[in-house]
């Protein structure tokens, strides 16, 4: 399973927000879990400034009771001990890969792209077309 997270402006009116400062978003910040091929298996949507560990947290037993149990590959956003070891509980192994660069460019690694390819997906396919540009 491959795991991350975006933050997305929102408007005032939308949910509740909150402010993601390291990228400068007031908004929210959606959640994915998808698997090797880039499938969606589940998500959570919070405020902006939630952290990346605490956000995808609650969607660990919801994968477990799926049967869903291996590796599960995200960015720095989600290493530390005491998220590894909440992941372990449900069989869930965290392992974490380089995120990309100082100029804060993408480097694919492993099969973790797969997840930027699904944001892209998402985001086209809400902007209603079949895989076109936005709108």
């Amino acid at each position: 399973m491959v795991v991350d997270s975006r933050s997305l402006r929102s408007a005032p009116s939308a949910w509740a927000r909150g402010f993601d400062g390291g990228k400068l978003v007031k908004g929210i910040k959606l959640f994915v879990v998808c698997d090797k091929h880039g499938s969606l298996l589940d998500l959570e949507l919070h405020p902006a400034n939630m952290d990346d560990r605490a956000g995808i947290l609650p969607t660990l037993p919801r994968l477990a009771a799926l049967g869903f149990e291996g590796d599960l590959l995200g960015d720095s956003g989600f290493k530390g001990a005491p998220f590894a070891e909440a992941a372990l509980e449900h069989d869930i192994h965290v392992s974490v890969s380089p995120g990309g660069t100082r100029e804060g460019r993408f480097l694919p690694h492993g099969v973790r792209w797969v997840v930027e390819r699904l944001f892209a997906w998402m985001r086209n396919y809400g902007a209603g077309g079949e895989g076109g540009a936005p709108s």
